[in-house]
């Protein structure tokens, strides 16, 4: 197997039942890099309702990473505040450079990026390893699932000053292609009352499988716990709503610029808006199907060294899920931690708006950085 295509070579899985089966996970190649970013002060950015901004800067960085890398398919997590993606060496250079720029858009938000460039083979020690596979999401979407503790190592490492040491990425002045970045629709309120994130450590295989049945048993399933359905789907318009791509996508910081953008994005959403009223079909489009290809391109439901979901469900499903969960964390089983909120937010990656479309899902006002912190202070106090 090349190196360069490992993950477009891997086999692609389509049975979610067994979501953590180690026999479906390949080891990353050692010359690969994992690339890693998050929001230093995320908490203090939320209380002042960045989290679309942050959610932004992470979708950001797996956009300009992508581009640098061209077509090569590429294995990568979006985590809310953060954002993981696993490249072949050889373009370190360019790497940085679109890092680095990355950085400087968030700065340019109010918020302190970190990003680092971590060779697998440090991730690698003992039995802890980075492990890979890829799921089908729909017709054509996959998505990469992580395990082997690799991946945990390495957010443990860009945390701590000592660790991440020279693999840290410094902000520069740089460029880098952001095409492709969309963050123009509104948030979608729960069709179920409440958008729950979750976030579940287990400690073996099965007892993923069991939460994952029984999560789906209380829901009702998949397609009834999906947080976005087609006909909730609404652009923004405001100035204050297309903010953020707007602060990613300008050249520039000037507000000549910012009004040409922001007058470019309301242009082309009253022209999507009347193509997909219409269901006109182009060469390139088929705008009637184009919403229903979005909820289908979702990405709400994951696995990095943990199962995580951002899900639409109703308060006592909700209630019934935690004390489940609740249930088997003091039998042992498990640790989990969670966020409730009414809407879930949505950022974009367009690469083709005929299907070739994914949409990053997250709880809004803090999802699953809030999940996150729930469940690391619960590890914390195991210690």
């Amino acid at each position: 197997m090349n190196s360069a295509s490992f993950y477009a070579d891997l086999p692609v899985e389509e049975d979610f039942s067994h979501i953590a089966d180690p026999d479906r996970f390949y080891a990353v190649p050692q010359d690969w890099l994992v690339v890693i970013s998050d929001i230093r002060g995320s908490t203090q950015a939320m209380l002042q309702g960045k989290y679309k901004q942050i959610n932004a800067t992470a979708v950001a960085m797996i956009v300009a990473v992508r581009n640098c890398f061209n077509e090569l398919d590429l294995p990568f997590v979006f985590g809310g505040d953060g954002a993981t993606i696993c490249v072949p060496s050889g373009n370190e250079s360019a790497l940085q450079q679109c890092l680095s720029s990355s950085i400087a858009k968030a700065d340019m938000m109010g918020l302190n990026l970190r990003a680092a460039v971590i060779p697998v083979s440090t991730l690698c020690f003992g039995e802890q390893t980075v492990l890979v596979s890829k799921f089908k999401v729909s017709e054509h979407f996959t998505q990469a699932f992580f395990t082997g503790g690799g991946i945990k190592f390495a957010e443990k490492m860009l945390k701590d000053p000592i660790l991440i040491g020279d693999y840290l990425i410094e902000p520069s002045r740089a460029d880098a292609d952001f095409s492709g970045f969309e963050c123009r629709w509104d948030s979608v309120g729960s069709r179920h009352g409440e958008t729950l994130s979750l976030i579940i450590e287990a400690n073996d295989q099965s007892n993923y499988d069991s939460a994952w049945k029984e999560i789906q048993r209380i829901t009702g399933g998949a397609d009834v716990c999906h947080p976005v359905q087609a006909e909730q789907l609404s652009f923004a318009w405001s100035p204050k709503a297309l903010a953020t791509e707007i602060a990613i996508r300008s050249d520039s910081a000037a507000l000549v610029d910012r009004v040409k953008k922001y007058a470019n994005i309301v242009l082309m959403n009253l022209v999507g808006s009347w193509l997909m009223k219409r269901k006109i079909k182009t060469e390139e489009t088929d705008w009637g199907s184009y919403k229903q290809d979005f909820v289908a391109n979702c990405d709400f439901i994951k696995f990095e060294d943990g199962l995580k979901m951002c899900i639409s469900c109703s308060q006592s499903q909700r209630q019934a899920i935690v004390d489940y969960l609740t249930a088997q964390e003091q039998a042992g089983y498990l640790k989990f931690g969670h966020h409730v909120a009414s809407a879930a937010l949505i950022t974009c990656m367009i690469n083709s708006y005929q299907s070739r479309h994914i949409h990053f899902i997250d709880g809004e006002h803090g999802g699953y950085s809030l999940a996150a912190a729930a469940l690391k202070k619960k590890l914390l106090t195991d210690q």
